[in-house]
């Protein structure tokens, strides 16, 4: 039974709300910029609420077969990308250990590319009866109550454009989370279900401006003390780092 997975780096806990049932970001997505000493923009609260769902649709719709996450080379990062301009998705690892993936970018199709450096997303399906819920405790609290700790306090997070950081000096302007909504999840990654999922996805997220050039992007982060499944009895520490080479063309 496909209940769990827990992807390093962004651990994406198969655990859906009814699609009014939103909770809004708690924080701004910061928009780093190209160089470490220009100052960051904010993009608004339904923006990042929008590139979170995006992002967490595009890997959860398709088969777990061709996830992007665990791409070895860049090549999956292609596949269905939700936006016909503006924002490309880049997806994070799946390891601690570094991986390398190369990818060629239109700048006049793209402006942006978007990643999470790390977080946690929680698919509830239906069709499974254990939700892990105590009494009336909503699918939200069961979400928040399992991740708030661990993402109040990343043991690390790397966001390096070109060899220079360009990290905010407070890590929490890139923390946000999408409010819970429901989608079809592919039936690869959970128990099959004729209904939607609910859908929840917290941690810190990266939207980064693009310029002509070839450009290095180093992504990563960690959590510790994660309680990733509704059934374990531990807790659990994860975390990727993933290095992209971005072609970035007129």
């Amino acid at each position: 039974m496909k209940k769990l997975i827990a992807i390093i780096g962004a651990a994406f806990t198969l655990l859906s709300c009814d699609k009014d049932a939103v909770v809004e970001p708690q924080q701004s997505l910061v928009l780093t910029s190209v160089t470490a000493d220009s100052k960051a923009a904010k993009a608004t609260n339904q923006e990042l609420q929008t590139l979170i769902r995006q992002l967490n649709e595009w890997i959860f719709t398709r088969d777990i077969a061709v996830a992007p996450f665990f791409d070895i080379n860049g090549s999956l990062q292609y596949l269905d990308q939700p936006n016909e301009s503006g924002v490309f998705m880049l997806a994070p690892g799946d390891s601690p250990l570094p991986v390398n993936r190369t990818v060629t970018i239109s700048l006049s199709q793209y402006q942006y590319v978007f990643i999470p450096l790390v977080g946690i997303t929680f698919i509830y399906s239906p069709c499974d009866p254990n939700s892990g819920r105590q009494g009336n405790q909503t699918l939200e609290s069961l979400f928040i109550s399992s991740i708030k700790e661990p993402l109040n306090g990343p043991a690390e997070l790397t966001l390096k454009l070109d060899g220079v950081s360009i990290l905010p000096k407070k890590q929490k302007d890139l923390r946000a989370n999408s409010g819970a909504w429901s989608f079809a999840v592919h039936p690869s990654w959970t128990i099959p279900c004729d209904e939607a999922t609910t859908t929840y996805s917290d941690g810190y997220w990266a939207k980064v401006p693009l310029t002509i050039g070839t450009h290095t992007l180093l992504v990563g982060g960690g959590i510790e003390g994660a309680k990733l499944d509704i059934e374990q009895k531990g807790k659990s520490s994860f975390s990727s780092m993933v290095s992209y080479t971005l072609f970035v063309k007129e």
